[in-house]
């Protein structure tokens, strides 16, 4: 455990995993505890949880921005075709 607001050395890639939810088992329990009781790996944590969740809501509003784009296109192309 550390002070720093660096994860300690080695576990980056565990509490990344344990941040998208792919962490399973003890491996997650141990994450988590580590992770409770390290400013570093708490940090690290938190901001990659952060991320993640602004990537995932970043790829489904764009994603509904494209759908929405597509639908528009479709009612104006049978509208035309109505006239």
């Amino acid at each position: 455990m550390n002070n720093s607001i660096e994860p300690c050395k080695g576990l980056e890639n565990i509490l990344q995993r344990a941040a998208d939810g792919s962490l399973k088992g003890f491996m997650k329990v141990f994450a988590l505890f580590h992770a409770g009781r390290c400013k570093g790996c708490g940090t690290y944590l938190e901001r990659m949880e952060l991320t993640i969740k602004a990537l995932r809501e970043g790829r489904e509003h764009s994603e509904n921005e494209e759908a929405l784009a597509r639908l528009k296109a479709k009612v104006q192309e049978l509208a035309k075709s109505s006239d």
